[in-house]
């Protein structure tokens, strides 16, 4: 079966010879029907000019104001920013069956061709990690969702993770269409509990032992071990290989398995010195 035809973002504020090798395998693990590509900052640092071998699509946070759905959050990262840019591609590159979204701290321990093999086989319109309801993470701090007509009860929202994701060509219209109208709330609120509410789309967990996992890849894929205040800052557990927070340093232990955050080492020293 010849694989769906889809974008790969990397999404980085910097291209260093790093980022360029990590986007090379994601783009041979995905294959010829892949086009790779840096999803930029345009404030960041590129220190390899076109010399990258990828095609880059620079966004400006400053300049999303104009592009016609309302910002929530005051940069990139703490708010909607991030799936802004992302519809921002969307709009110029609106042709592929699917979208792949990569942040520039994912890492996976196995090969990415059998990571990519592994979805081939469901065709949700949006798969992503930690995908649930408010009633098992209400200690999580952005569940806050507003519209000027329309309200979805507290009870029915859900979140995810979203350093990895995967959206169809269905749910990237339904989005430009429908964040248009007014939504304003977080990325990783907005995704799950828009798509959920929308019957015309599907939504599915890529792993781990989340509700929306299908039963053959339970416990599979990435772990995600929280303590009681499920969600909020800094609390991921030992075992755990795919979360917001704390910065991994050594990864790989377990093969097969998504690990986020990656960071450098000066970055977990000035973490752990906080």
């Amino acid at each position: 079966m010849e694989r769906a035809k889809s974008a790969i973002l990397y999404c980085t504020d910097r291209i260093a010879r790093k980022d360029q090798k990590n986007l090379n395998k994601l783009a041979k693990g995905y294959g010829r029907n892949g086009d790779s590509f840096f999803l930029f900052d345009f404030h960041g640092v590129n220190h390899l000019g076109d010399k990258h071998g990828h095609k880059v699509h620079t966004f400006d946070f400053e300049k999303f104001k104009d592009f016609g759905i309302p910002v929530f959050g005051g940069n990139v990262v703490e708010g909607n920013g991030i799936l802004i840019a992302f519809l921002t591609f969307f709009k110029e590159y609106p042709n592929y069956d699917y979208y792949w979204f990569f942040e520039d701290d994912v890492r996976f321990s196995g090969r990415w061709s059998d990571f990519f093999s592994v979805f081939d086989d469901y065709d949700a319109d949006y798969i992503s990690t930690g995908i649930r309801p408010y009633a098992e993470a209400p200690g999580w701090a952005w569940w806050s969702l507003k519209h000027p007509q329309k309200s979805i009860p507290l009870k029915e929202r859900f979140k995810s993770l979203n350093p990895i994701y995967r959206l169809s060509r269905k749910a990237m219209q339904f989005l430009m269409t429908e964040l248009a109208t007014g939504w304003k709330g977080h990325s990783e609120i907005l995704l799950p509990t828009l798509i959920y509410h929308n019957p015309n789309l599907s939504l599915m967990d890529m792993g781990d032992n989340a509700p929306f996992t299908p039963e053959k890849l339970k416990n599979t894929i990435y772990k995600t071990v929280y303590g009681p205040k499920l969600g909020t800052a800094g609390n991921a557990c030992f075992g755990s290989t795919f979360h917001h927070r704390p910065p991994i340093l050594f990864w790989g232990l377990k093969r097969n398995y998504l690990y986020h955050p990656i960071k450098p080492l000066s970055y977990y020293i000035v973490y752990r010195l906080k």
